[in-house]
């Protein structure tokens, strides 16, 4: 008798934010956390965590270096609702409190393997001049409650880099096959110039199957 397949498939991530670039802002640290539909689940790993602060290379990239691990493994049925990493990075304002200087959101790459990838960022606005206003006098600029409302979002602008490797366990056991090889991440969003950057960098082990 023919033993049946496994029920559950497995995606592991293991990576991390490399850097950013924020042309006009300096002591930057990022919080990273992931959103998933109700069929996924972690079982093992961080799905969130927070960097430390980091001041710009002295270099002409003025780069903002992190090296900001992430490790987490998923289990899943089915894969609508996959994972998507959201990233806030957070840094004092002139008045010394900490606002949020950019959102940003891509979903785990499709295929397994080492990755590299691009996040654009974005901040919410003040609806009114007398709102913007007030948010700096009070500093207090407008941000999310729940960060992971960035991964429904539309119309993001900035990018963040993020680099990482995906392997996987009982894909094709589950009758699933990798689609989407090139998939670019990012929401489908290319990077454009202008906007400030995070890079994240992250190769992952090789998928173990039996």
């Amino acid at each position: 008798m023919a033993a049946a397949g496994p029920s559950v498939f497995l995606l592991m991530v293991n990576g991390q934010v490399e850097s950013a670039q924020f042309p006009e802002y300096d002591d930057l640290y990022c919080k990273y956390c992931f959103v998933y539909g109700q069929d996924w689940a972690p079982t093992a790993g961080l799905e969130e965590g927070i960097s430390q602060i980091t001041s710009k290379s002295q270099d002409v990239r003025q780069a903002l270096v992190w090296n900001f691990p992430i490790d987490v493994t998923f289990k899943s049925t089915n894969p609508y609702g996959w994972p998507q990493i959201v990233l806030s990075v957070y840094g004092p304002d002139v008045f010394g409190n900490d606002v949020v200087r950019g959102y940003g959101a891509m979903h785990v790459p499709f295929s397994p393997g080492r990755h590299k990838r691009t996040i654009p960022m974005f901040v919410p606005e003040s609806a009114s001049m007398l709102q913007k206003f007030t948010s700096w006098f009070m500093g207090r600029r407008p941000e999310y409650t729940d960060p992971k409302a960035v991964a429904q979002g539309e119309g993001r602008e900035g990018l963040c880099h993020s680099p990482l490797q995906c392997g996987d366990q009982g894909h094709e056991e589950a009758g699933l096959q990798h689609w989407a090889p090139g998939y670019t991440g990012c929401l489908g969003v290319q990077p454009t110039p202008g906007p400030p950057l995070v890079k994240a960098s992250a190769p992952l082990p090789p998928s173990k199957t039996g």
